[in-house]
């Protein structure tokens, strides 16, 4: 009876101890990003109630965007492009991730068409990464930039908001340890 009551007592600690490690990971203060392009460190802004939710700490951009809630679509997509690794990598990447409202935006017959094209998708969806990690005050300032596809962005800041090509950013500064994930309301599509 003694080694049962240890043997339960011993499977009871087992299964405690994830529980225990993601209260106290997620008890911890999200760290700084620091910039490899310049050095400037930023964190999260806060958000109101509804809105994407920025996420900071040792994830990547991949799974920074899967726990902010709301790029469903896109990480589903990504994953059928085959993007999942290369955007998991050392990077660093700023990725402009299309909210799921973004993609409820395509019709549907070419959203299916675009899921069922491989190297369609791939093209669309490496689109909307930069390779480099920039923070809201650089991307402010730029006005293009080369992406992960090989083709020119262009980018637009006007009255203190960011546009990329036809979408506007309506979350910055989602920090990731290989870059940082930007919502945005549109899904871009290359020339």
């Amino acid at each position: 009876m003694h080694s049962i009551t240890k043997l339960t007592l011993t499977a009871l600690c087992l299964a405690a101890v994830p529980a225990v490690a993601l209260a106290q990971d997620s008890a911890r203060q999200a760290p700084a990003r620091d910039t490899l392009m310049t050095g400037v460190v930023t964190t999260p802004s806060e958000t109101s109630p509804g809105e994407t939710k920025p996420i900071a700490g040792p994830r990547s951009v991949i799974a920074t965007a899967i726990a902010a809630g709301s790029f469903n679509t896109f990480v589903a997509a990504i994953k059928t492009a085959g993007l999942t690794e290369t955007l998991e990598g050392n990077g660093p990447f700023t990725v402009f991730a299309p909210t799921d409202a973004a993609f409820a935006k395509l019709p549907k017959d070419k959203l299916d068409a675009l899921l069922k094209d491989q190297a369609k998708l791939k093209a669309i969806l490496s689109y909307h990464v930069l390779p480099g990690n920039y923070t809201p005050a650089q991307l402010a300032k730029l006005t293009s930039a080369n992406t992960l596809n090989g083709k020119t962005l262009k980018i637009v800041s006007k009255d203190g908001k960011v546009w990329a090509d036809n979408g506007q950013v309506t979350l910055t500064d989602m920090p990731a340890a290989n870059g940082g994930v930007y919502a945005i309301d549109t899904v871009l599509m290359p020339n």
